[in-house]
């Protein structure tokens, strides 16, 4: 499980992942590594940690109950208890766990203590606090599993993905059985653009744990990022027969099925899953989902009331957001489609405002600006376009693309819209170039490829063409009928057959 890989800010999504306070902790190979007086409390802890670890967060949270049962000053349990609840939505027992395990810390080890503590600062957004507890945990048990995983995990937020991958490694290194470390080290090789590296990490997660939902959904999105589309689909398909409620891999087969024009599919998965995910609490990531299979589908009037309905809540008005930015961006995309140039207009004023504000809060990362001026680059040069002068975002759009060191495919999008710039500015070699790029680390992008046979077509090249209607055709096989893009593309592969 993960961040999506769909969404057009992909920049933002990519970063701001993680959840501070719910970094796991791995178990130990020698000897009890939490502080308990009672056998029995020691292994229901174990047990509620293995099924928080395979994502059963009902049996993990029976387990810890027993375990804070069979010993009621056992913090650590208490603080498994409110990390499982609160994966399941249930925000207010979850904070009464965890003031449980706060208020128990005493009873505790010097290193539970400063990880209570830490937990309790990030629950209540005292952000320096937990800084500098976590400094203090660095320096008094930096070489701890428990801390490197932390490490890994905060050198991930910041976009130092070789830090974390050696974090990673000397947690494996230190505790074998942690193998849910092979999950991290697979998303930090995708985030880097190291596919075979990611796909072999996350395919060992996968052999160690095969019965577990989670590591087929992440080898899922190491597939979808890289174009392995159909692969994708089983290890999605295999998670949710493993665990039915395992909402991730519901909305990545939604993501899945949408990139290859199986819109109504998509919709169905989202409607079937809809009262878990809303019983969860997971309205957020719900909406989020019908907006994106409505933008990559281009059904753009039903997109523009979904992002309103969605934008008129007052709660998400308050605080800007990674959903709120999202939601502006996708109704002002869609505003210009349907060439409504004044409702584009004034919602692009929004946009900028909110992502302001938005990225503001992200301050204290370094990769903020860069994220920022691409997701910039793209509408001005989507609003250029739409006011028949694509050549004025060209180069905006072209210097950010530059200057980012994301990983390709969450470039792909915002080289698409550059290609598609360049194309209707004319630029037709220049159009071609910036789609071969992508297609160079991920051949079957099928926006991309279909962009490509439209300037190849332009350059004369048919041969050339042909090869990438044929890879279009090919992913999108089990595209719903009538889909528009599999029928522009077979009208243009039906004109560039020779004839005999």
């Amino acid at each position: 499980m993960s961040t999506r890989l769909l969404i057009p800010i992909v920049l933002i999504v990519a970063a701001v992942g993680g959840g501070v306070w719910l970094v796991t902790s791995g178990a130990l190979d020698s000897e009890r590594d939490v502080t308990t007086n009672s056998d029995v409390a020691y292994e229901h802890y174990l047990d509620g940690r293995a099924h928080l670890e395979r994502y059963a967060f009902e049996d993990a949270i029976e387990a810890y109950q027993a375990a804070a049962a069979a010993d009621t000053n056992f913090a650590m349990a208490y603080l498994g208890l409110g990390r499982a609840q609160a994966r399941l939505g249930r925000t207010v027992l979850a904070r009464v766990s965890m003031k449980k395990a706060f208020d128990k810390r005493e009873h505790a080890s010097e290193l539970e203590r400063l990880w209570i503590e830490r937990n309790e600062a990030a629950v209540s957004r005292k952000f320096e606090v937990a800084a500098s507890i976590t400094d203090d945990l660095v320096s008094r048990f930096g070489d701890h599993p428990w801390v490197l995983r932390l490490q890994g995990d905060i050198a991930r937020e910041e976009q130092r993905l070789a830090d974390a991958v050696e974090f990673y490694r000397r947690g494996l290194e230190l505790d074998h059985e942690a193998v849910d470390l092979h999950n991290l080290l697979g998303y930090a090789y995708l985030a880097m653009g190291k596919y075979e590296e990611a796909i072999q990490s996350l395919e060992r997660y996968a052999f160690y744990a095969p019965d577990q939902a989670n590591p087929h959904d992440s080898l899922g999105e190491a597939y979808l990022a890289t174009g392995r589309y159909d692969d994708a689909t089983q290890e999605f398909l295999t998670a949710l027969e493993l665990d039915p409620a395992f909402l991730w891999s519901a909305l990545h087969l939604a993501d899945v099925l949408t990139v290859t024009g199986q819109i109504d599919r998509a919709h169905r998965i989202l409607d079937d899953y809809e009262e878990l995910m809303l019983e969860r609490g997971w309205s957020d990531q719900l909406a989020l989902a019908r907006i994106m299979v409505d933008m990559y589908s281009e059904q753009w009037t039903s997109l523009i009331p979904r992002a309103n309905e969605l934008l008129r809540d007052v709660e998400i008005m308050s605080k800007p957001s990674e959903l709120m930015v999202f939601a502006f961006f996708a109704r002002t995309m869609a505003q210009l489609e349907l060439g409504d140039l004044d409702a584009a207009t004034a919602s692009l004023d929004q946009l900028t405002d909110t992502t302001e504000k938005f990225f503001a809060s992200l301050s204290q990362y370094p990769w903020y600006q860069k994220a920022e001026a691409i997701n910039r680059a793209l509408v001005n040069a989507r609003f250029a376009r739409a006011q028949g002068r694509p050549e004025e975002g060209i180069e905006e759009l072209a210097t950010a693309i530059a200057d980012s060191d994301a990983s390709p495919h969450r470039l792909a999008f915002f080289r698409y819209h550059l290609a598609l710039g360049q194309y209707d500015a004319g630029l037709y070699e220049d159009a071609a170039a910036t789609a071969m790029t992508a297609l160079e680390k991920i051949p079957t992008l099928p926006n991309l490829n279909f962009v490509a046979a439209m300037a190849k077509v332009k350059l004369g090249e048919r041969e050339e063409a042909l090869d990438h209607l044929r890879v279009y055709l090919e992913v999108m096989r089990r595209a719903d009928e009538g889909h528009p893009g599999v029928a522009r593309a077979t009208r243009m592969f039906k004109r560039l057959v020779p004839r005999s």
